[in-house]
């Protein structure tokens, strides 16, 4: 049985529903900003975040790099001293051109030897010299040539017969290739020998100091700003001086990342090493031409911006719950007053 009268309310019930809800998309589009803005702003924060974890890394290693460069200046400044104080001057001469004047005053060498080591000991393992095949003259006193390079200090790339040619260098300074050293047959370092020629009494007396890698490891390894960063070193020749981890022994060589930096000095780049991700950051060296890469994993980075991308997600959240309760707050303020005008209209219509 049919109502009269129902008909036209169910249609006009329909019509309100439909108004409604139309205020309610009205409303609820207004929210369509927050979600664009929110992640805009998310992107835009991890770009400014990302530009400073790269700049903070190549800032940290830059400044890592000028520690070494001043340490091997240093080293460099120590031995060219040496070799020009006066003592030295008067009493370093081959052994067969020794009086018995020299002879009795030679036990000032190793002091001043020990002296100027002192200065550099910091980052030096050790520093010698000489200036015949006979004797070596090192803080601890004076040892046979052939003794000292082949049982007391023996390098694993250069013999004695090398260093006896080194009288004949005619490079002033010269940083040669990152070398194993074994000390009395025991101890057993890196180390990277620093060569320093001068001409005393028409002669080649040669200075050799020997950085310790582990010292370039330990300033490398300060600067850093995440712990799990791992270094780089080349020479001028492109020969790697420091690898711990062996970054070189996969995809990546000296040749690529000379590739990939080229015309980039001073830059980061994401690479991947070894199947993993790293932002890589590279410093030459003014001074001597050594290059530095830092290697820190990309996740050091996701995690940095972890924080944002959670407070982010709150923040859009909470905007949007409350969005979601003021559009019904004002869709029913706004929808109830016409509601009602609609009511007492159709009643007056269908009294």
């Amino acid at each position: 049985m049919k109502i009269p009268g129902m008909k036209p309310f169910s249609g006009m019930q329909s019509k309100q529903n439909r108004l409604f809800l139309t205020i309610l998309c009205y409303f609820l589009s207004l929210l369509i900003p927050i979600v664009i803005i929110g992640i805009s702003e998310y992107w835009y924060s991890v770009s400014l975040m990302k530009n400073e974890f790269n700049q903070r890394i190549s800032t940290n290693l830059d400044s890592s790099a000028n520690s070494v460069d001043s340490y091997i200046k240093t080293t460099q400044e120590t031995g060219v001293n040496f070799l020009f104080d006066d003592t030295v001057q008067s009493l370093l001469m081959p052994k067969n051109l020794q009086s018995l004047e020299v002879r009795a005053e030679l036990w000032r060498l190793p002091r001043i030897l020990q002296r100027n080591e002192n200065i550099i000991s910091k980052f030096t393992d050790s520093m010698f010299v000489y200036i015949d095949n006979q004797d070596v003259y090192v803080s601890g006193g004076v040892n046979y040539f052939e003794s000292f390079f082949n049982n007391l200090y023996k390098y694993d790339k250069y013999d004695a017969s090398y260093w006896m040619n080194k009288q004949r260098s005619d490079k002033g300074v010269e940083l040669l290739p990152v070398t194993k050293v074994v000390q009395e047959k025991i101890h057993v370092k890196q180390v990277v020998p620093i060569v320093i020629i001068n001409r005393i009494r028409n002669h080649n007396a040669v200075m050799v100091v020997n950085i310790d890698v582990q010292t370039i490891e330990k300033t490398l390894q300060g600067g850093a700003v995440f712990g799990s960063t791992g270094f780089v070193v080349l020479d001028g020749n492109r020969e790697a001086i420091y690898d711990a981890n062996g970054y070189l022994n996969g995809t990546v060589t000296a040749a690529s990342l000379n590739t990939a930096f080229e015309g980039n000095i001073g830059s980061s780049k994401e690479l991947t090493v070894s199947g993993k991700r790293y932002v890589v950051a590279h410093v030459k060296s003014d001074l001597y031409g050594w290059d530095y890469y830092s290697f820190t994993p990309l996740d050091e980075f996701n995690h940095y911006t972890v924080g944002i991308l959670q407070m982010t997600l709150l923040l859009c959240i909470v905007l949007m719950v409350m969005g979601i309760v003021f559009s019904f707050v004002f869709s029913f303020r706004i929808y109830n007053p016409i509601r009602n005008i609609g009511t007492l209209l159709h009643r007056r219509a269908y009294p």
